[in-house]
């Protein structure tokens, strides 16, 4: 059971991560792209995350906590496993205060032709990218290299 665990933890980490990655490569070519190529993918991407982000972090907290209940090695006290929950929370109220928004809203500046706010959405959501891919690329480097053990 633990290796069917671990393997759907490791899934849902790779969704995350997979994601935030995606988005990092693709901002600077979607600023780029114009309102006919990036308005429609921002639309079709603001419905897609809820598919991708959300699902990845029900099963890492739910494959995660099940790890520890099952193991005599982990407890919650151990600076990993505090980590990744910790790593997992802030992804979730990221994802829920600030991409989400971001997304929406540059979605309809797009349909807009409103180039005036795109810059500085873009650059928000830039940055909202990269705080995203570092708190999932430093919770998977606690995982793999078991910190605080």
């Amino acid at each position: 059971m633990r290796d069917i665990l671990l393997f759907l933890h490791i899934l849902g980490a790779a969704a995350w991560f997979g994601a935030s990655l995606a988005i990092f490569v693709l901002v600077p070519r979607l600023r780029a792209a114009g309102h006919k190529a990036a308005g429609p993918f921002m639309g079709v991407y603001e419905k897609a995350s809820n598919v991708i982000y959300a699902p990845a972090a029900v099963l890492l907290l739910v494959t995660g906590a099940w790890l520890v209940v099952d193991s005599s090695l982990w407890d919650w006290d151990q600076a990993f496993i505090v980590i990744g929950v910790v790593a997992v929370i802030a992804g979730i109220a990221l994802g829920i205060l600030a991409f989400a928004p971001a997304v929406r809203k540059l979605r309809v500046a797009h349909e807009a032709g409103d180039d005036a706010a795109l810059a500085a959405l873009y650059s928000r959501f830039a940055a909202i990218g990269v705080l995203d891919l570092a708190i999932v690329t430093f919770a998977i480097a606690a995982m793999v290299w078991k910190m605080g053990v």
